[in-house]
């Protein structure tokens, strides 16, 4: 697999406003969200995604340890988004294959990950999947941290770290 794209955004800088579909059938701007609650925006390859491509495996474990950690990131003010280039139709089986408790959106046109900067894998099909970045944002929409490469195991722990930090 090639990989391509480079983080565009710094922390510091403030999060646009981006609109998605979201799999509770509603569109979420993320500007306005990030004007209630500090956000987390973790971008995955997609569900199902590590049967075909074993690199790209961990997104239902990821999924899982932000399923079993809303409670912790909700008392911090916190709110989760998972974001793939999938459908919401796909992300929908997703929510409730995994009883996930928190929204997915669908970048399915590649804007918010354009404008991020988040990093694509192009698999030998030409297929696009998201490199597992996330994105934390402080509530009034500044980017607090940038975490690149993310490595499912331990990941949540580092990110209630960093939001009990804002």
């Amino acid at each position: 697999m090639i990989k391509t794209g480079k983080i565009k955004v710094n922390v510091g800088d403030i999060i646009s406003t981006i609109i998605l579909s979201s799999t509770s059938n509603s569109k979420v701007n993320l500007f306005e969200e990030a004007q209630k609650n500090n956000l987390i925006l973790f971008f995955f390859p997609g569900y199902g995604i590590g049967k075909t491509y074993s690199e790209l495996s961990g997104c239902t474990l990821e999924g899982k340890m932000f399923r079993d950690n809303n409670q912790a990131i909700q008392k911090l003010n916190g709110k989760v988004f998972g974001i793939s280039l999938q459908s919401t139709e796909q992300q929908r089986q997703f929510v409730e294959n995994e009883k996930l408790n928190f929204e997915l959106l669908s970048d399915k046109e590649k804007e918010l990950s354009n404008i991020l900067g988040v990093p694509l894998w192009t698999a030998p099909t030409g297929e696009q999947f998201t490199d597992r970045t996330t994105f934390i944002i402080k509530k009034g929409g500044e980017i607090a941290y940038i975490l690149e490469n993310v490595v499912p195991n331990g990941h949540i722990e580092e990110v209630i770290q960093l939001l009990s930090r804002l």
